[in-house]
């Protein structure tokens, strides 16, 4: 599976189209649809004929990464992407930081707390110079520095050393703004919820138990404008036909609170 297929400019934009008509790919020709295959070469690029935006092919290595629904992966001026590697090992446990623009590997052979969740770990919204990952001891920021090099120091450590447990790795932990954090660790109920601002005041009320949701194979998150938290819960019989079904709670950031109990939002009909 080719999963470094990247849409690319100097400054990064999405693609898309405007209009009520329907856009098909060519049906003949060298872009022909079911026909066209890119450049195995890395930095390889070529011109979508629909967007008319720039393709350019990142890895060859055919690592599987983490890219299923957030956007952690991309830090946050779209210039850089964190791709699962090897790193000589015969376990992807580590994180190359490529240059888009380029496809150019800048840093090499960083720790992506494989042994917790590596797929939890991702970019900063707003510092495009850092990242996060799971250890042992608590959530680690790396900071990138000129020349493929870096620091790696201890952002949070949970209260009284209870153990960080994963979120699902499916949505953001960090609101768009960064201010807000989502962040599991100890016993149930083990999902909370950290004002950045004012880490010394703790967690917001109403904890959430995480066994309904993340150890049941599913997720918590945060919504972009931190006005909610968002789950799924895929218990077994929850949900038309037993199918899980999409739950929300709901943010009162002046009360430092979580709603006491989710609304259910969305369940397969």
């Amino acid at each position: 599976m080719i999963l470094a297929l990247t849409l690319t400019l100097a400054s990064p934009t999405g693609a898309q189209l405007s209009g009520s008509g329907s856009y098909p790919p060519p049906a003949t020709g060298g872009f022909a649809y079911n026909g066209f295959a890119p450049s195995l070469s890395v930095g390889a690029s070529y011109i979508d004929p629909v967007f008319g935006q720039t393709v350019r092919r990142l890895t060859t290595d055919h690592t599987d990464d983490d890219i299923y629904a957030r956007n952690m992966w991309w830090n946050a001026d779209g210039t850089r992407y964190l791709h699962r590697s090897k790193n000589g090992t015969a376990f992807a446990d580590f994180w190359d930081v490529i240059d888009v623009a380029t496809s150019t590997v800048t840093h090499r052979g960083l720790p992506n707390g494989a042994a917790i969740s590596a797929g939890d770990g991702g970019f900063d919204p707003v510092d495009p110079n850092a990242l996060y990952y799971y250890a042992s001891n608590g959530i680690h920021m790396i900071t990138l520095a000129t020349g493929g090099t870096w620091t790696d120091t201890l952002y949070f450590a949970p209260p009284g050393g209870a153990s960080l447990r994963p979120l699902g790795s499916t949505l953001n932990w960090l609101d768009a703004s960064g201010r807000y954090m989502v962040v599991r660790y100890g016993a149930e109920p083990s999902v909370r919820l950290y004002d950045r601002n004012n880490m010394a005041a703790g967690p917001y009320g109403n904890a959430i138990d995480g066994s309904n949701y993340v150890d049941s194979g599913s997720y918590i998150g945060i919504t972009p404008d931190a006005q909610y938290l968002v789950g799924y819960d895929s218990r077994s019989g929850v949900g038309f036909g037993g199918m899980g079904q999409g739950v929300s709670w709901k943010l009162d950031h002046a009360n430092r609170s979580v709603a006491a109990s989710p609304n259910i939002f969305w369940s397969v009909l």
